[in-house]
């Protein structure tokens, strides 16, 4: 095994074990933080509603009035996980379909928003993970 092949094995060696690290790390804020982060968007997602039920119908008031929003809401170190990480837009949109009732142009909250939502997320932590 030539000089750079050792290089290459021992990058790849780290960052497999950065992977690993933070695939952990995320999984101990979850626990930390999950609770608290399925509360903030229930508040904010109860706030949306009764004042602009427009911004959960439209897919581009969604993102502008919901998603975007509620993400610089979250503790900090949740944030340093990363948006992408988190599969932040993906859970937004199956929450949409999740988490409300939309009827023409009412929109309500399920009744069991909340666990629903909660599930979402662990499932989604459980794929970022693997």
């Amino acid at each position: 095994m030539g000089f750079f092949d050792k290089v290459k094995d021992a990058a790849a060696k780290a960052a497999s074990a950065t992977t690993t690290a933070i695939g952990g790390a995320a999984g101990d804020l979850w626990t930390k933080y999950g609770d608290d982060v399925v509360r903030i968007i229930i508040n904010f997602l109860e706030k949306v509603v009764n004042r602009n039920p427009g911004s959960i119908v439209d897919q581009a008031k969604y993102k502008e009035d919901v998603v975007d929003p509620c993400w610089a809401l979250l503790p900090l170190p949740i944030q340093l996980i990363g948006r992408d990480r988190l599969q932040w837009d993906a859970i937004f949109l199956a929450a949409r379909d999740l988490l409300f009732v939309i009827e023409g142009e009412i929109v309500s909250f399920h009744p069991d928003a909340k666990n629903r939502l909660s599930d979402l997320i662990a499932s989604k932590m459980k794929s970022s993970e693997s």
